[in-house]
């Protein structure tokens, strides 16, 4: 479900110079830094860049990782002594036959499940980043209940962003409005009991109840990319549309249903790929059946 291609071939990253180079530059005006890939801690002088950030005076230094290279617990001692103080970990299933069937990697469910105990024992702040998706969703919120059973401090939920693989195998892999939104409907009912900050990112907005408890946030496209000015050179800014002072995804389009919506601002539409798929007309009457799941009215 990788927004990247993958396949055979790596995507060259930056230099290493080029990393402490925009180190620096950064530390003008932004006091916390995460160092994302790809995976981040198999890249030579991963340390050292960590390091670099602590000498330039980041406040939080934080990764998002696959938690694999962390069940090392002396090299995870060192990213912590170099300066590591956040980590997010992506961990798509309460199992190992769900988690490893999701990465393809067999055994790293326990091997990330070794990071986050070594990363918890180092005592600095970790959380979770799950993508919603045909193999994991009919078990999801045990996966919440998991992970806050590990301690973490919070859990990011993302949508299925049909991009790279995840574009090519979308038919097989989306989960449609009406069942996105009655495992999201029975995830927030219980969301209070899981005692940790979680985040709803790049789902339609009408999908989710009109009201969300309080340790619950929701950061649609467009207000996502207007908030935290996201730049990465050659990648990611050339997925948006930007027009004045906001910008548009370029993966979304808006529906008939999306007409009045109050949150149209936000969530920026529905995803075309699955427009494409089901058709204008079935796209929209799904999600007009989800919001019943709801409320009657969205606007």
């Amino acid at each position: 479900m990788c927004s990247l291609h993958g396949g055979d071939s790596k995507e060259e990253g930056p230099s290493f110079l080029r990393v402490m180079s925009e180190l620096e530059s950064g530390r003008l005006h932004h006091s916390n830094v995460e160092l994302s890939g790809g995976e981040p801690t198999v890249r030579d002088g991963f340390i050292e860049i960590v390091a670099e950030a602590k000498r330039l005076g980041y406040r939080e230094i934080g990764i998002s990782t696959n938690g694999r290279k962390l069940a090392d617990k002396d090299f995870c001692d060192k990213a912590v002594k170099a300066g590591l103080n956040r980590v997010t970990f992506a961990l798509h299933g309460a199992s190992s036959e769900i988690h490893d069937a999701v990465t393809g990697v067999e055994g790293s469910f326990n091997e990330i499940i070794a990071g986050i105990k070594n990363v918890r024992d180092s005592g600095i702040d970790f959380g979770a980043a799950s993508v919603l998706f045909s193999l994991n969703a009919d078990n999801f919120p045990e996966l919440g209940k998991f992970i806050f059973s590990m301690g973490a401090n919070d859990w990011n939920i993302a949508d299925l962003i049909p991009e790279g693989r995840s574009y090519e195998k979308y038919a097989s892999m989306a989960v449609f409005p009406d069942k996105a939104a009655k495992i999201l409907s029975d995830l927030l009912s219980q969301a209070e009991e899981y005692n940790l900050h979680i985040g709803l990112f790049n789902f339609s907005r009408c999908l989710l109840p009109e009201s969300l408890p309080l340790n619950v946030f929701f950061v649609g496209t467009k207000k996502k990319i207007r908030d935290w000015n996201v730049k990465v050179p050659g990648q990611k800014e050339d997925n948006f549309m930007k027009e004045e002072d906001i910008c548009e995804s370029k993966f979304k389009s808006f529906l008939p249903v999306c007409t009045d919506c109050r949150y149209r601002d936000d969530c920026g539409g529905y995803w075309k790929r699955a427009i494409e798929m089901l058709g204008a007309e079935e796209a929209d009457g799904l999600i007009r059946k989800a919001i019943c799941l709801n409320r009657k009215e969205i606007s």
